[in-house]
């Protein structure tokens, strides 16, 4: 973190959920306060105390979700101007807005800091806010993610991490960065992939005929794009794992995310 623990870049997870139908704000805005109690990430803080990060969980924190009437020209200037930066010393680090275009169609936009949470959370998330929209009741949580934080500082003093970590370290004596040539035009990819979705049903229905995993399809699909564009046999590809292996963390909102290569 730096001295500051104010972000000016964008290490935000920004969604759009576009609502046609019925809507009761009202009962959203209920549920998502139901939701902020329920989770501790919301409820957390970061600061530094003698040059350590630490986080504080608070009991309660001031919350409020906005609303506003607007035709769809205001909406789309609403939302190019939504992602703001947060400063980390003060909770919640997550803002939700409800724009209201017309009686039967709703715009629900939320930002959130990337400390607090992964892809797996925002699934947690939006399943239990619509559990709760609906009036249903959640199973009382077990474990938070302090119980994952304390559970991950004493298993990397064990003996299971500490032999991973002598494996890992001997196979990168070998690693050899996959190089692409120097005058390769990088500015031509902006980081975002767009797949049809009858392409993606095409690929799903592959992966299940084949028992494969889409990641590990599209890991192998890479290596041969790679292989093609630098000659390298020996490649090497960072990626993002979810972390969670344990069957008590399936339920927690927090960033679980580490690096596989």
């Amino acid at each position: 973190l730096p001295e500051s623990v104010t972000y000016t870049h964008r290490p935000n997870l920004a969604n759009q959920i576009t609502i046609e139908g019925t809507f009761c704000v009202e009962q959203f805005e209920r549920a998502l306060n139901q939701i902020v109690q329920r989770h501790e990430a919301f409820r957390t803080s970061f600061h530094q105390i003698n040059g350590e990060v630490v986080q504080q969980i608070h009991g309660n924190v001031d919350f409020h979700m906005g609303y506003q009437k607007c035709d769809e020209n205001t909406a789309q200037t609403i939302i190019h101007n939504f992602v703001q930066p947060f400063q980390l010393e003060n909770a919640p680090l997550f803002r939700v807005t409800v724009l209201e275009i017309t009686e039967e169609k709703f715009y629900i936009l939320m930002d959130m800091h990337h400390i607090l949470y992964d892809e797996k959370s925002l699934d947690i998330i939006f399943s239990e806010i619509w559990k709760l929209y609906r009036g249903e009741t959640l199973e009382v949580m077990k474990y938070h993610y302090k119980d994952y934080a304390v559970w991950q500082h004493d298993w990397l003093k064990g003996k299971q991490a500490q032999q991973m970590k002598r494996v890992g370290l001997r196979k990168m004596e070998h690693f050899n960065r996959t190089v692409l040539e120097a005058h390769r035009d990088q500015s031509c990819f902006d980081g975002k992939m767009i797949v049809h979705p009858d392409l993606y049903r095409q690929i799903d229905d592959f992966c299940s005929r084949m028992h494969l995993t889409k990641t590990g399809l599209i890991l192998s699909a890479l290596f041969l794009i790679l292989f093609e564009e630098t000659g390298q046999s020996n490649l090497s590809v960072g990626m993002r794992v979810s972390n969670r292996y344990q069957k008590e963390w399936n339920s927690i909102v927090g960033c679980f995310l580490e690096k596989s290569m």
